[in-house]
């Protein structure tokens, strides 16, 4: 029972290995396949993802069940290679050593893939492309091979073509330095594959990034043309590849100007410059140069090549640039003696100023003689005078020359006297003007630094407020208004200044008016005071003072206004400040009227007498003392009037008395009307005697003057 069921198990796993094998031989098919595609990663995945469940189906014990018995098959043919297929059926490799795996299918008289066939591979020019024993191609060189695989009596070819195309590009050198403008360097391009064979015949061009500063030739001849950098491109095809090019000149040879040098004094100095020049002869712009001296005792050179003389001797002077340099001969040899003077020249601003010289005598190497005797000269000692021991003193404006002798050897300097103004003297020291438009010449002495004048110096006036006073070009001053104002004089950067004040005085008064005559007591006359300073110039605002030399005559107030007090004369004056002025002021009264007192006179008698009284008026109703009266009547036949104003009756009627004292008159009117004064009968007595008796009497009717 047992070896049935075992034997059917057997039968069972064979049957399922023979499939697990076919599957697993065409799975080995198509991963050939796909390798030839370039994907045996993920075919390989693949094959492993189907070859382990199946493998894992393999292990395991069939079902329990018995499967039916079937009879056993037929042993199958044996298989006979009868076709083969390679893939890919071409191929081409764009690098040398390129590798291309190609896959191979054996089929049976049955079309059946024999899986494990014997294979056996060949290429028909291995110089152009191998092939392993695995089918596996690399490419040799550029050209045309066929690659064949051989099973049994059957076999598959595959044409494949090795093509290089530009993969990179190698440039050597890898960079360039150019150190010099013109200089050259040869690149050189190496096109290589994708596997980093050369290819061979490739065609490269060539670009730079700045041809001012290098250019490139079709050959890769690269030339410097000034400092910079640029990019030096090689093309081939689609690839390209740069390197950086950098132009820096560096100095490759230095020229010195002068070639050699001789200083002739110590002190001397010579100015020596360097050309650096690169490779090529070029100029190298901007180089640094170092100087340096072999011997710094003898002569020094600074960082500009000025070459310094120091002592007697002989030095190389080098200059430096990187790594290139170049030396001159310089020789310091001191020449015959000389004299140096300090200082080497002087100006003397005053005169009687001392400049002291010192002489330092020099034998031929420069070096200064101990104890030399000086000689000292002035060429005008009218100018400047020279001391023994070099001392120079101002004498007068001018120039000379002051030469020191020691031997054979001088020297001269020049002495300069030029008074220069170190202050200024003004006389007067201020001024005081009393009047507009008056003037004060004022004058300006220059002096030097010691006090002595400075002949033909030239002085310019300036007023601080000319609207108060201004000053000429000669320092004359000119009162302009009252104030305050300071003249300067200045020549040069010296300059003085004084004050000057402008304070009208009353110079003169003027009275209107002239004269005056007062016909009236208490008749009152306004006078004016006009004040002017020496010039006859108003003076404003200026304060006057009256007065009377009378004040029984004339009074007059502050304000000028006279008022006659008693007939006589007066002088009345003005003052202002030390000024004054009068004029004469009479107080004449003129009858300006009458009154006579009675103002009427009746005479009642002839003979009768009334005196008349003549009051002498002036214009303001004042009495005029001691005036003349002249009387008259206009009737002397009714009424006399004596001198005095006595007026005597002559007859009955009626007359004007008239009293006269200058042009003015008045007039009373005088009636003779002669009333009874007394009756005078005549007989004065009678004595009758007898009654009837008669006696005749005769009255005399008398005024009172005793006139019938």
């Amino acid at each position: 029972m047992t070896t049935p069921i075992s034997s059917e198990r057997n039968i069972a796993v064979s049957s399922r290995s023979s499939r697990l094998s076919k599957q697993i031989s065409s799975t080995r098919v198509r991963v050939a396949s796909a390798c030839r595609g370039g994907r045996r990663r993920l075919v390989l995945t693949v094959f492993v993802a189907i070859c382990l469940p199946l493998l894992a189906v393999c292990g395991k014990d069939s079902p329990t069940q018995p499967e039916p018995s079937a009879p056993p098959p037929a042993p199958p043919p044996t298989p006979v290679p009868t076709r083969t297929d390679v893939t890919p059926s071409s191929a081409t490799l764009n690098a040398i050593g390129q590798t291309l795996q190609l896959a191979v299918q054996v089929f049976d008289q049955n079309n059946a893939v024999m899986n494990g066939a014997s294979v056996v591979w060949s290429s028909s020019d291995a110089s152009v492309a191998t092939v392993s024993g695995q089918g596996l191609v690399t490419a040799v060189s550029n050209g045309s091979a066929t690659i064949t695989a051989h099973s049994g009596t059957v076999s598959a070819s595959v044409p494949v073509t090795v093509m290089q195309s530009a993969g990179s590009i190698a440039i050597e050198p890898a960079m360039a330095v150019l150190m010099s403008l013109g200089e050259t360097v040869q690149l050189s391009a190496t096109v290589l594959d994708g596997n980093g064979q050369p290819v061979a015949g490739a065609v490269v061009t060539w670009s730079s990034s700045d041809v001012s500063v290098a250019t490139v030739s079709a050959q890769g001849l690269v030339t410097a043309v000034s400092n910079g950098s640029a990019t030096v491109t090689a093309r081939s095809g689609s690839v390209s590849t740069s390197v950086p090019v950098s132009v820096m000149q560096s100095a490759g040879s230095i020229v010195i100007e002068p070639s050699s040098a001789t200083l002739m004094s110590l002190g001397e100095t010579v100015q020596v410059s360097a050309s650096v020049l690169d490779g090529n002869g070029q100029a190298v712009a901007g180089a640094a140069v170092e100087w340096s001296s072999s011997d710094a005792s003898v002569a020094t050179v600074s960082a500009q090549g000025l070459v310094t003389a120091l002592a007697n001797g002989s030095v190389t002077v080098t200059a430096r640039s990187g790594s290139a340099s170049t030396s001159i001969p310089v020789t310091v040899m001191q020449s015959a003696g000389s004299i140096v003077i300090e200082p080497s020249e002087a100006t003397l601003m005053s005169l009687g100023e001392t400049v002291q010289l010192s002489a330092t005598v020099l034998d031929g190497n420069g070096q200064p003689v101990a104890g030399a005797t000086v000689v000292w000269a002035s060429s005008d000692a009218s100018v400047a005078t020279v001391s023994a021991q070099g001392l120079v003193t101002a004498v007068a404006n001018s120039s000379v020359t002051v030469t020191a002798r020691s031997g054979s050897a001088s020297a001269s300097v020049p002495v300069t006297v030029m008074q220069s103004a170190g202050s200024i003297a003004i006389e007067p020291a201020m001024a005081v003007l009393m009047s507009l438009g008056e003037t004060v010449q004022l004058s300006a002495s220059v002096l030097d630094g010691n006090g002595q004048p400075v002949a033909g110096a030239v002085v310019t006036w300036s007023s601080s407020d000319a609207s108060v006073a201004t000053v000429s070009a000669q320092g004359l001053v000119t009162a302009v208004a009252n104030g305050s104002a300071t003249i300067t004089a200045r020549s040069g950067s010296a300059s003085s200044s004084i004050p000057v004040s402008v304070m009208q005085s009353a110079g003169s008064i003027e009275i209107e008016p002239s004269s005056a005559t007062l016909m009236a007591l208490g008749e009152m006359l306004q006078l004016s005071a006009s004040v002017f300073d020496g010039n006859g110039q108003p003076v404003a605002g200026a304060a006057v003072v009256w007065s009377s030399s009378d004040a029984s005559v004339a009074t007059v107030s502050g304000q000028g206004l006279v008022t006659a007090v008693g007939n006589g004369s007066a002088t009345v004056t003005a003052r202002s400040g030390s000024a004054s002025a009068s004029i004469p002021v009479s107080v004449m009264q003129s009858a300006g009227s009458i009154v006579i007192e009675p103002s009427s006179a009746t005479l009642m008698a002839l003979g009768e007498t009334v005196q008349l009284s003549a009051s002498v008026l002036d214009g303001n109703g004042q009495p005029v003392a001691g005036t003349v009266v002249e009387w008259s009547s206009s009737d002397e036949a009714v009424a006399t009037v004596n001198a005095q104003g006595l007026v005597t009756a002559v007859a009955n009627g009626n007359a004007q008395v008239t009293a006269h004292s200058g042009g003015v008159s008045a007039s009373i009117p005088v009636t003779v009307m002669q009333s009874a004064g007394s009756i005078v009968i005549e007989p004065s007595l009678a004595t009758l005697m007898a009654l009837g008796e008669t006696v005749q009497l005769s009255a005399t009717v008398l005024d009172g003057n005793g006139q019938p």
